[in-house]
């Protein structure tokens, strides 16, 4: 198992930094590649991933299996449902007053929005004005499905569904077809 951990699997043309204070503050180029990831992986909308459960960047250069375990030490499987907009700017007004410079910051794909004066404005998802009554499809991560980080909102979500893909399952699946990547340009959306 040790040994075709460390077989390369492909290749990062430049480094995705994984700052502690970047990760939990605002949005990164290493929060955005997983979370990209895993939104092409489960065919959702939008996203979410916790700052908290990505440990360190990745360094351009090759890459092994290794590598991801240590960006996503985790086995967090990926957790899809439907959220309503209200449930959406309910998550991330909760992320702006209570979680910003903390783990439980929101790296995302599909979704963009502005801070202003402490609230959520602007919210849009994949270039569209968010409508609170309407259904969109997410992914997260099954730490932050269960509660994790005060989100206990996520418990009241119907139709969930756990994939049993695991989040660095997916990363290294992603890399291994890919071979060379070029963060910001990955076919799955940016946001």
């Amino acid at each position: 198992v040790y040994k075709r951990q460390m077989q390369v699997i492909g290749e990062l043309a430049e480094p995705l930094p994984g700052e502690r204070t970047v990760l939990r503050n605002e949005e990164s180029a290493l929060g955005r590649f997983v979370a990209d990831i895993m939104r092409q992986r489960a065919d959702t909308e939008i996203a979410l991933i916790n700052a908290g459960s990505l440990r360190q960047g990745l360094n351009n250069g090759f890459i092994n299996e290794m590598d991801i375990f240590s960006v996503f030490p985790f086995e967090d499987t990926i957790v899809t449902g439907m959220l309503s907009g209200k449930e959406l700017f309910e998550i991330l007004d909760f992320m702006v007053t209570e979680k910003i410079g903390e783990g439980g910051f929101l790296q995302s794909s599909g979704i963009e929005f502005d801070i202003f004066d402490g609230s959520i404005s602007n919210l849009k998802i994949n270039g569209k004005a968010v409508e609170e009554d309407r259904g969109y499809s997410f992914c997260a991560n099954s730490f932050l499905t269960g509660g994790g980080d005060g989100y206990e909102m996520f418990r009241n979500i119907k139709n969930i569904k756990n994939t049993g893909d695991t989040v660095p399952q997916a990363i290294v699946e992603y890399i291994k077809r890919e071979k060379y990547i070029l963060p910001g340009s990955s076919k799955q959306g940016k946001k």
